[in-house]
Parts: structure tokens; C-alpha cells; sequence
């Protein structure tokens, strides 16, 4: 089994759906719960997961006893071609030390966070996002600060991602490098091969303020820079 980590905006659609076209099986984002509006984290863990096995959660089922059983029961289905997609998991650090090195997709906070606030192909989502946490909008310091931390895990994320890639326990995948960095995971399909970046500084323009755009460089600027030197 292939255990992939994102979050919010880092091309993990691209992944998903280049996965399935090359024949995988693919677990998508038990662990996006609690950023849906509509449902309930053990609702989204029980849709996500019950095609695979007869899973089981309850409303105060926490997060961690949902991995849990999820890598258990995922794992022993032996199954060659399975591919794990989580979205807060990794963020929580219950991927850094697993039996197998988990996959950790990271992109230019920027752009991921102005894919996910709705500055690129999918502005529905981004809207609904920024409303369900009551902000007003992609420029609002309350949803930047939940974008950064407890609701898409960007900081904590990139933190486990590259303390998993420095203990090796874990391959980083850069958005902006991805071709590069993909060829190098063993047993996965040739997804590189497709690969598009839409990092695109226009994109920006008239979406996102030059102070929201400073105060997310600021933050998470030792982490990224960290990130983009590896193999400098």
C-alpha cells in the first residue's frame, strides 16, 4: 500500500485521479471530515472507507483511533495496487513513522493556499471553505490562520514532511519539482509523465492582498525554505 499525505491545495486531485487511471485503488481522504460542512468527520471516515472494509466510528470516534484502523485494515488487504490519500493525518504526524515511507505532496504555500481559498479552478469549494468557518473571504486573517494551522495543517504538514524526509521515513514531492522528485519513489505508477504545474503569479492578482501574501511568507518561511533546498 502507497500512503500519500497533502494538504489543502497541493495537487492531490492530480494525484488521485492519475492513480485510478493507471488501475489503482484509491482510499480518498478518510481524514477530510472536519473540513466539510455537510457532514461529520465519522460520516466522511465511513463513506471513504467502508468500499474498502467493514469499517466502523462513532461522532466522538477521535482521529488517531481512525487512522488507526484504517492503515490496519487497508494494510491487510495486501493489495498491490492501493493507494492511501490523507489529508489531516499527516498533519497530526501519524505518518511519519510507518513501515513504509509515506509519499508527502508540499507546495508553495501561496499558491496552495490560493488554490484552496478558491483562486484557481475550483472557486465553489474555496467559497464554501471561507463561509463554513465564518470568513469572509480568502483575505481574512481568520481563515489564512485556519489555513495555516488547525483546519488544512499546511505548517505542521511541511514540518512532519520534512522531518519524515530527513530520519528517512518519509519522500517529499515538490509541486514546483515534481517531475523530478516524483521519478525517484519506487512502486508507483508514472504519474510525473503528465504532470502540469498551474503555479501561475497571475493567478494571484486581484484574489489575494500583498499583505496576506507577506504574512503567510513570514510564517512559514523557514519550514519552505528548508524544504526547497533538499538535493542543493
Amino acid at each position: 500500500m502507497v500512503i500519500i499525505s497533502a494538504t489543502g491545495g497541493s495537487g492531490s486531485s492530480f494525484v488521485a485521479e492519475e492513480f485510478k487511471k493507471s488501475y489503482w485503488n484509491v482510499c480518498l481522504r478518510p481524514d477530510g471530515g472536519h473540513q466539510k460542512a455537510t457532514h461529520t468527520p465519522a460520516q466522511i471516515f465511513l463513506e471513504r472507507t467502508r468500499p474498502f472494509y467493514a469499517s466502523w466510528a462513532k461522532d466522538n470516534s477521535t482521529q488517531k483511533e481512525m487512522f488507526d484502523q484504517a492503515h490496519a485494515n487497508l494494510k491487510a488487504k495486501g493489495w498491490p495496487n492501493l493507494m492511501l490519500l490523507c489529508m489531516t493525518w499527516g498533519g497530526l504526524g501519524y505518518l511519519n513513522n510507518l513501515e513504509n515511507k509515506t509519499v508527502f505532496l508540499v507546495r508553495d504555500p501561496i499558491f496552495a493556499f490560493n488554490s484552496y481559498s478558491g483562486g484557481g479552478w475550483r472557486k465553489e469549494g474555496g467559497a464554501r471553505r471561507i463561509k463554513y468557518v465564518g470568513a469572509t473571504g480568502p483575505n481574512d486573517m481568520k481563515w489564512v490562520n485556519l489555513w495555516l494551522n488547525d483546519f488544512a495543517f499546511w505548517i505542521n504538514g511541511a514540518q512532519n514532511a520534512l522531518k519524515a524526509y530527513n530520519d528517512g521515513t518519509g519522500h517529499i514531492v515538490r509541486y514546483h519539482n515534481f517531475k523530478e522528485d516524483w521519478v525517484k519513489i519506487p512502486e508507483v505508477p508514472p504519474i510525473h509523465e503528465n504532470f502540469n504545474s498551474k503555479d501561475n503569479p497571475d493567478k494571484l492578482q486581484g484574489f489575494l492582498t500583498e499583505d496576506t501574501i507577506k504574512y503567510i511568507r513570514e510564517e512559514t518561511a523557514e519550514v519552505w525554505n528548508a524544504i526547497c533546498e533538499i538535493d542543493q
